[in-house]
């Protein structure tokens, strides 16, 4: 057998070409004030996709990117065949929290976050929730009400 070092990669010949914004991606930031803390929220719509971002600044100071769910609107199966119309969304966890022990993330607050959000909008939704239980409610109105003036 050889111990000689694997060849070297060839060098990356990718051409990166600017394009004009068409409007198909929008970014809101904003903040929420709540007793205590402030909470702050970042939404990247896409075409066909949401994601949401919640965190604080305060008492439990949680700028951080923790767990992570997405949920598809229902009636949607793989590969786009029809399994349930109407149904409710499809939640798959895609990160657990930095614990990385599932029985400290029972809350999962990504999860209730996005199966709402997708069934609302009909468009899949990654969310993370970053924030203490007593301020997701206040969160999730405030992103409804900006979702309801982005027409979504």
């Amino acid at each position: 057998p050889s111990f000689a070092p694997p060849p070297r990669p060839a060098a990356d010949e990718t051409v990166i070409t600017p394009v004009k914004p068409d409007g198909s991606v929008r970014e809101e930031i904003f903040v929420v004030a709540a007793p205590g803390a402030v909470v702050k929220v970042q939404l990247v719509c896409l075409r066909d996709q949401l994601y949401v971002w919640v965190g604080a600044d305060g008492a439990d100071a949680s700028f951080k990117h923790g767990e992570m769910s997405m949920a598809f609107p229902g009636g949607n199966g793989s590969a786009g065949r029809t399994t349930r119309v109407g149904g409710p969304p499809s939640v798959a966890a895609l990160t657990s929290g930095e614990s990385g022990d599932a029985s400290k993330n029972a809350d999962r607050a990504s999860d209730h976050l996005a199966s709402r959000l997708a069934r609302r909008a009909g468009v899949s939704v990654v969310a993370s929730v970053n924030v203490a239980t007593d301020l997701r409610t206040l969160a999730e109105r405030a992103i409804a009400e900006k979702l309801a003036e982005m027409g979504m």
